[in-house]
Formats: C-alpha cells, sequence, structure tokens
C-alpha cells in the first residue's frame, strides 16, 4: 500500500514525499524525492522503520546514470535511539528506490492533472493514475 505527495516550487515540482507499508504492519518506508528543474531525480532521503525489530534505518541515495548509489546509512532503536546494526536481508522491504520519476505509478497524474493540483493544492484518486 502506498500514498504520496509531491510539493511545487515556483510552478514546478520540487519534491515526492512517497510512503509505503506492509498489510502486516511490520514495516513503513519513507522516501523524500528531491527533482532538479526538469523534473528528473537528483536525491532520496529513506527512512525504513521495522516495527517487528523496533529498528529505524535512514538512508540517503544519490540519483547517478539511472542508478540509486547509497551516500549513508544509519540505523537506530526506535524506542531509544541507540545505534544498531542496519536492516539487511530480509529485514529490509523489497521497495525499490526510483530512480526516474516517470516510474512513479502516480506519474500521469502528476503531468495530465498538474494545473488542477496547482489550483486546489490536491488530488485524490483511488487507483494507480495509470
Amino acid at each position: 500500500m502506498a500514498v504520496a505527495d509531491v510539493t511545487y516550487s515556483k510552478g514546478r515540482l520540487s519534491a515526492i514525499q512517497m510512503t509505503q507499508w506492509d498489510e502486516s504492519g511490520d514495516w513503513v518506508v519513507g522516501d523524500t524525492y528531491l527533482l532538479d528543474d526538469d523534473g528528473g531525480l537528483l536525491k532520496v532521503a529513506r527512512v525504513t522503520y521495522n516495527f517487528s525489530l523496533g529498528i529505524t534505518q535512514d538512508r540517503s541515495f544519490r540519483i547517478r546514470n539511472g542508478k540509486a548509489v547509497m551516500e549513508r546509512s544509519a540505523s537506530r532503536a526506535t524506542r531509544t535511539g541507540e545505534p544498531t546494526e542496519d536492516l539487511s536481508g530480509d529485514d529490509v522491504p523489497d521497495v525499490a528506490v526510483v530512480v526516474n520519476s516517470r516510474s512513479f505509478p502516480f506519474w500521469r497524474i502528476i503531468r495530465d492533472r498538474h494545473e488542477e493540483v496547482l489550483l486546489k493544492g490536491r488530488v485524490c484518486t483511488g487507483g494507480t493514475g495509470q
């Protein structure tokens, strides 16, 4: 399941915040994508909450040549904030970092309803927008 918010600055799309979670409630992944003036993805800040392990992981990525290059990773105990080992293997949700803005499942809504979003401040849809 997922929900997304988009931010416009000076009439152009500047950021996308996307939150995804599993139905069991074991994890949540929150991504903040920053875009360049042409709508290309520049970098991603990702926070992963693994509730079953009680670990929060912060990662940052740069988007280069169509790939997400991790620049930083730090994990901590969600309740205490104490540093922990990074999540790995099956403990990391299988949620890919989007490297092309047109790959977002809601890209057509952003493209086709841009003016409506700017006018009303929001567009709601029950589908993927495709």
